[in-house]
């Protein structure tokens, strides 16, 4: 499960007892959560006073009947801070959290009300890669501003191939720090420097004649459609 890119280090290591270590938002990622939802919680209210004032002053209609464009105004202003209230919200809960408890044996990913299981015996080794490079445009004071970064991402592999992003920021030394910290803990395999994953190569299909790409005919070792022959 992947977590958005982020310029900044959004995770932290928190030791909650000798068997027990968790991967969880930072609290800079908490405070910008927590302010995206403060501002669009004093948006509403903001615009809520300015109509309760407004239908007051008019003796119930607004602003007396001779700005009735004052809606716009109003309804536009509630939809900004009610967005920016549901973002705050829902990006607090969408942060992941990973609990390692050596006590139980598991690994816990926890994202909002999905929880997901993994055993710390299954675990091979503790990774960092690059992610990116990433590009970012924005306007500058002197005009147009273009940024390109690259990511450390630190995960978790297991042996049957299953892979579980613990970060992915900017912070190398972070990650590293984080990573030789939970590979020993979990005494598996230390990161050291990051490398590029390498793509994997397609897995050919089976169910499929590997000349034509038909299946309707092929059971594995002659294809009726093409006339192909060979092992599966």
């Amino acid at each position: 499960m992947l977590e958005p890119y982020d310029r900044y280090r959004n995770k932290a290591v928190v030791e909650k007892g000798a068997d027990c270590l968790e991967v969880v938002p930072s609290y800079r990622a908490w405070a910008r959560d927590a302010l995206c939802a403060a501002a669009g919680a004093g948006a509403l209210l903001l615009f809520g006073a300015i109509l309760v004032g407004g239908m007051a002053w008019g003796g119930g209609d607004l602003f007396g009947g001779g700005y009735w464009w004052m809606w716009g105004f109003i309804i536009l202003g509630f939809l900004g801070g009610a967005a920016a209230l549901a973002a705050g919200i829902l990006t607090y809960r969408s942060r992941v959290r990973v609990t390692f408890d050596r006590a139980a044996g598991t690994m816990t990913e926890r994202r909002g009300k999905q929880v997901q299981t993994y055993p710390l015996a299954e675990v091979e080794r503790v990774s960092l890669t690059k992610g990116g490079p990433y590009r970012e445009e924005g306007q500058g004071l002197l005009g147009n501003v273009t940024v390109t970064y690259e990511t450390a991402v630190l995960k978790m592999l297991f042996r049957d191939g299953r892979a579980v992003v613990l970060s992915n920021h900017t912070d190398l030394n972070w990650s590293k720090k984080a990573g030789r910290q939970l590979a020993d803990f979990l005494h598996v395999p230390s990161p050291e420097e990051p490398v590029q994953e390498l793509p994997q190569e397609p897995v050919p299909d089976s169910s499929k004649c590997p000349k034509c790409g038909f299946g309707f005919k092929w059971d594995g070792v002659r294809c009726g459609h093409c006339g192909f022959s060979g092992a599966r």
